[in-house]
């Protein structure tokens, strides 16, 4: 059967994509593709055309083998087998990340994105060399890791003089997740003109127009099902003088006209075909081991090769993919059962242990604990190098071959959490309901309760399953006193990040039951001093939690950290609460610096975004822009992205971007998950106030100051208080003030205390001096470096004077307000500041020339650090790039500014 060769008809759109992507690649620049199509549609075809026209270039082509599937890293090995020499050359982190993935060092595994990090690194030195065009065909067989860590770097591409091309199989009409975030075209099949020439190309005989007609619309113009079909059909079908088939082979049922093909051949050489098909590819003299086993010889590959179906020499290589997945899949099981015996055999139990009990356990029948044993030790190195799909693969095996129900329920159990950690959810939750049956053990039954916990918000924004979390805390208090208390911690911030606004009992009900728990052991650690302040404040209240809460926060200060959890949120609702924005900028620095270190994106999404809201209340936009740009990056990376940001409302409504804040918070708002939504909800309070609408602000931010169940609404006391007081609510804005007066005094911090001055100056008292009261406000959000509330305070002050008829003084508010809204353009509230500025007689300056203007997002943090002294190498291991692509980006910011040092750089910046 002829799958290749001759002229590639038609594809000129897939031709100008490629063409494009070379030319960048030439270029010096980057790209990445992703060719989606069904089976035998061309992708094959049209990478190996692309192959063909990079002569000039450095060209891996690497196809993706099912056989392979379990073995993590495995294409990733046969990608970067060539250059491994120059492992030695990355930066240490990367260099040992890398090392343990490829299996070459025993070190603990490092996080998946250190080694895409250190894999796109090693690429573009090699590709500094000559460009690298790295060809990945059937890329839905490679192993997961391999496929999430190419993903990764194909997502990152910038300056490289790399191109990635995936060519893959379509998932529910769309690119695999794994490949989504990726520029991606869809391979549809041949016109019925290209089939007609497609056809008179290959095939020598007579063609009638109808058998033409009737083969195109019988194989959807899929070029493998034509060829095939064109070729099994008699010269009489052709003519159209005798019947076609009835059904006509495309897509998946193309394996069937493959497999029918492989059944002509005689029965020894269906078995080479076969163990051919189950060996590794890489592994040609293990292959001739097996066969030598099973007592066949390399003549029985000729009449393989012959009917076109392989190719044998050192190596055996099949002529299609097809051909390999389709005599795999239609072996019978005891033709399976015997090659993997024989590749088992042939395998070296020292130097592949995981192919031997893999194969072992493909060749076992029935339960048997030695093999499984096997098996679970395979699957402890794959953990250890990072590769948690392949873990669970051998999991699930050993679990199969396991006799005892209870052993064969933790290996399910530990198997749902590897594939948790692949980030395979709908698998993980099918081996959790295997294995919860027989899951006798207390400390297993609450693991898997919180292991459906984080199943169910990994997968909705929406979460119920707080009740299960509380009991399974409750029943370890007796067993495991520090695991209950980190699952009711668990507990208790789901409940409040992610419960529903109109459930108003859950979380105090968990606060509750986070105080019976008996004291610990001992000094409290961090998970315990989170406790407390977390449950005093949603249990009791918020003047009793004040002390455990500044507790909590002083040692997150001190650098400590929290397992799994991250430091990011919880201390930011904390430090949130507390109006503590000093420590609030501590803690996330350092545990983003951390998370940077280690390549954590999980949590390094959080401590990027919760950055991007201090930056905003600081005042500093842009940079509040570009780390929110990066935090949704990471989101896509790791596949998490599921709209509904409510920084981008708060970051669109300091804007004064009206429609953009509006369409945010739409969707931030579609549920009522009580994080995203009240902060949503406080944001547009802030927007209508930009606007000058005290009535509409006040319509926001009643409900929730009125719930009072999430730190946002501490926050929004000072803007009730002015939205009331704009519209004539004193009663409200008394309500509001009486409750920020007690929680200033408490926690008597700049940002609480300048709130709770300029609150009063709003609804001044008999003997307030108003005057003193907005100074006093401006002082203390100067000292703390809260621009937007310093500008506020002047805003607000301004309209005082006005009102009172003190032109003059007022002229002076409105101007340094509006010069501080105009520095960070807020266009709203600069609107509002220049209008009070032109009724009372005065003049804006001339905007200030801002050189981050003129730069991107990624441009602006690259020079940003730049400015601060990091190397080149520094910055790319920050933000996860290379370092020509910082030296491209770096080029273009002196350019776009016209400097010629870093020194100058610094200067611009400032």
């Amino acid at each position: 059967m002829s799958t290749g060769g001759g002229r590639l008809v038609g594809r000129a759109a897939e031709l100008r994509l490629m063409d494009d992507l070379l030319a960048s690649v030439r270029d010096g620049m980057s790209g990445a593709l992703v060719l989606v199509g069904e089976a035998g549609i061309g992708k094959t075809r049209l990478l190996q055309t692309l192959a063909a026209s990079a002569a000039d270039l450095r060209v891996s082509v690497v196809t993706g083998v099912e056989s392979e599937r379990h073995l993590a890293f495995a294409g990733l090995h046969r990608l970067l087998l060539p250059v491994l020499d120059r492992l030695p050359r990355l930066p240490e982190p990367q260099r040992r990340a890398l090392e343990s993935a490829l299996g070459h060092s025993v070190d603990a595994a490092a996080d998946r994105f250190v080694i895409g990090l250190g894999v796109m690194t090693l690429l573009a030195d090699v590709a500094a060399e000559l460009p690298w065009l790295c060809l990945f065909d059937d890329a839905h067989w490679l192993d997961p890791e391999s496929l999430d860590t190419l993903a990764f770097v194909a997502r990152r591409l910038g300056a490289e003089s790399l191109g990635i091309v995936f060519g893959t199989r379509p998932d529910r009409g769309a690119p695999p997740p794994r490949l989504q975030g990726i520029d991606a075209h869809l391979v549809a099949g041949l016109t019925e003109p290209e089939a007609a020439q497609l056809l008179a190309d290959r095939q020598p005989r007579a063609l009638s127009s109808r058998v033409v007609h009737r083969l195109f619309t019988g194989t959807a113009g899929n070029p493998l099902a034509l060829i095939a079909l064109a070729e099994d059909l008699s010269a009489d079908q052709l003519a159209g003088s005798e019947l076609l088939p009835a059904a006509l082979p495309h897509g998946s049922s193309l394996e069937q006209t493959f497999l029918g093909r492989i059944r002509e051949l005689p029965t020894d050489t269906q078995l080479l075909v076969l163990a051919a098909a189950a060996a590794p590819p890489e592994e040609p003299a293990l292959l001739w081991r097996a066969l030598g086993t099973l007592g066949l010889e390399p003549s029985h590959a000729e009449a393989a090769e012959d009917a076109g179906v392989l190719t044998a020499g050192a190596r055996i290589v099949f002529s299609h993919p097809l051909f390999r997945s389709a005599v795999y899949s239609g072996a019978s099981g005891s033709d399976r059962r015997r090659v993997h015996r024989a590749l088992a055999a042939a395998s070296d139990q020292h130097r592949q242990p995981d192919h031997r009990a893999w194969h072992l356990a493909r060749a076992t029948v029935g339960h048997d604990e030695a093999v499984a044993r096997m098996l679970e030790e395979s699957a402890g190195r794959a953990a250890r190098r990072g590769g948690h799909a392949a873990e669970a693969s051998f999991l699930s095996l050993a679990a199969e071959l396991t006799p005892e129900p209870e052993k064969r329920a933790m290996r399910l159990f530990d198997c749902a959490r590897a594939h948790l950690l692949a980030g395979d959810r709908a698998t993980a939750q099918e081996k959790l309901d295997e294995a919860d049956p027989d899951l006798d053990h207390p400390v297993l039954r609450a693991n898997s309760r919180r292991m459906r916990a984080l199943l169910q918000v990994s997968q909705t924004l929406r979460f119920t399953g707080v009740p299960a979390l509380q009991q399974a805390a409750e029943s370890l208090v007796g067993v495991a006193p520090t695991l209950a208390r980190e699952i009711m911690l668990e507990a208790l911030l789901f409940a409040l990040s992610l419960g529903d606004t109109e459930d108003h009992s859950t979380l105090s009900r968990v606060a509750r039951a986070a105080l019976a728990l008996p004291p610990p052991d001992g000094e409290p650690g961090l998970v315990d001093l989170f406790l407390e302040a977390f449950a005093t404040r949603f249990g009791i209240g918020y003047l009793q939690a004040v002390p455990a809460m500044q507790r909590a926060v002083a040692a997150a200060r001190a650098g400590n950290e929290l397992p799994g959890l991250g430091l990011a949120i919880p201390t930011s609702l904390l430090v949130d609460d507390l109006f503590d924005l000093d420590s609030r900028r501590v803690v996330l620095e350092h545990s983003n610096a951390l998370e940077r270190r280690r390549g954590t994106l999980l949590l390094l999404r959080l401590s990027t975004a919760a950055i991007a809201k201090s930056e905003t209340w600081e005042g500093r936009l842009d940079d509040a822009e570009t780390h929110l740009a990066e935090s949704e990056e990471f989101e896509r990376s790791i596949g998490t992205d599921r709209g509904g940001n409510a920084m981008r409302v708060e970051l669109a409504a300091w804007r004064g971007d009206e429609a953009d804040a509006r369409r945010h918070a739409a969707e931030a708002l579609k549920n009522r998950v009580r994080g995203t939504h009240w902060i949503a909800v406080r944001a547009m309070g802030i927007l209508e106030l930009s606007r000058g609408d005290h009535r509409a602000a006040l319509t926001v931010l009643e409900p929730l100051v009125r719930a009072d169940d999430y730190p946002t609404a501490s926050q929004a006391l000072p803007d009730l208080v002015e939205a009331a007081a704009g519209c004539g609510e004193p009663a409200v804005a008394r309500l509001a003030l009486d409750r920020l007066t007690v929680r200033a005094l408490a926690v008597r911090t700049p940002w609480a205390l300048g709130g709770l001055a300029r609150s009063r100056a709003l609804l001044p008292g008999t003997g307030d001096d108003v005057d003193k009261l907005f100074e006093e406000a401006g002082e203390a959000f100067g000292a703390v470096g809260m621009q937007t509330e310093l500008a506020r305070t002047r805003l607000l002050h301004g309209e005082w004077l006005a009102a009172a008829g003190r032109r003059d003084e007022a002229r002076q508010q409105f101007a340094r307000a509006h010069e501080l809204f105009d520095a960070m353009r807020a266009v709203l509230f600069s609107a509002r500041a220049l209008a009070g500025l032109e009724a009372s007689g005065g003049q804006a300056l001339a905007p200030r020339h801002r050189s981050s203007e003129l730069l991107t997002a990624q441009e602006r943090q690259v020079a940003a650090l730049a400015a601060g002294g990091a190397t080149n190498a520094e910055i790319a291991a920050q933000l996860f790039v290379t370092r020509s692509t910082v030296e491209f980006h770096l080029t273009k910011v002196f350019r776009k500014l016209g400097l010629r040092s870093r020194r100058e750089l610094a200067q611009a910046l400032a």
